[in-house]
């Protein structure tokens, strides 16, 4: 494969062309500096220059960037470099981003150290707060924590097929221990799953003789009159909150439903909580 061959097809990768920058670039210098720092190095321009492999000229520019966010203090580019107090507070902050993404790509996906790095390089610069802890916590405890997912694809985790579940329907505010809904002794205490074409829905069977009214569901806080197919009510999966843990993949589903006589939409005192188990 020649060197054009080579760069079409690593523009065809998703994600591997996205230019690097200058925030990302000055980032990267400051965590550079933080280390040096830490090691007791000093912070000299051509050791620099040297390392980063760039000319002299975008370096300066570089930590002229930084003495006008205050990383560093100014310099007459003679002498070494002086990192500020928030210099290093946050140079020490990207360390601790770029060691634990790099942790952390190492065990989800088993790629050398040299390859996890190179992302983590990327990553560590748009990843949020809150995410960064919850992977910080993941090296620390393991998947130890239910975590709740909404608007989830059921079809990308579960074949084509019908699937029997239990469920029951709750009252909303009767909670520790929950109570059962009125409502859930007319339906059958199976529920069907159905995944087709990657996406997902539950047929909920009212039982022989009972009418429990017009079935509602919210979906992103609007109040929806449940299908009708087959004498089921038809909820789709993207009504649901569903719940993982560290040793099944998928244990519930609850979703915000309501009953009425169907002339008028859900108010409060109509709605229940659906549970369905995986």
């Amino acid at each position: 494969m020649n060197k054009t061959e080579e760069n079409e097809n690593t523009l065809n990768v998703l994600g591997t062309n996205i230019p690097v920058n200058i925030e990302e670039e000055e980032e990267d210098l400051l965590e550079m500096l933080c280390r040096w720092w830490k090691e007791g190095r000093p912070l000299l321009i051509p050791d620099i220059v040297r390392e980063k492999n760039r000319a002299r000229r975008g370096i300066t520019a570089l930590l002229k960037r930084m003495v006008r966010h205050g990383y560093l203090e100014d310099f007459d580019g003679k002498g070494e470099l002086v990192l500020t107090e928030p210099g290093r507070t946050t140079g020490l902050e990207c360390m601790y981003r770029h060691q634990n993404l790099t942790q952390f790509l190492q065990m989800v996906s088993g790629m050398p150290e040299e390859e996890a790095e190179t992302d983590a390089c990327r990553m560590e610069h748009f990843i949020s707060a809150r995410s960064m802890e919850g992977i910080s916590n993941f090296l620390k405890y393991g998947d130890v924590y239910d975590r709740t997912y909404d608007n989830m694809d059921l079809g990308m985790s579960y074949e084509d097929g019908i699937y029997e579940l239990t469920s029951a329907i709750y009252e909303v505010e009767k909670r520790n221990p929950r109570c059962l809904a009125e409502e859930s002794d007319c339906y059958e205490r199976v529920t069907r799953m159905e995944v087709a074409g990657h996406s997902a829905c539950f047929l909920l069977y009212a039982r022989e003789g009972k009418n429990p009214g017009t079935l509602w569901y919210n979906a992103k806080d609007t109040w929806v009159k449940a299908e009708q197919r087959d004498g089921a009510s038809v909820l789709p999966a993207t009504a649901f909150s569903f719940t993982t843990s560290a040793s099944v993949p998928l244990t519930e589903g609850l979703a915000l439903i309501a009953f009425t006589d169907g002339k008028k939409k859900p108010r409060k005192k109509d709605y229940r909580e659906l549970n369905v188990h995986l």
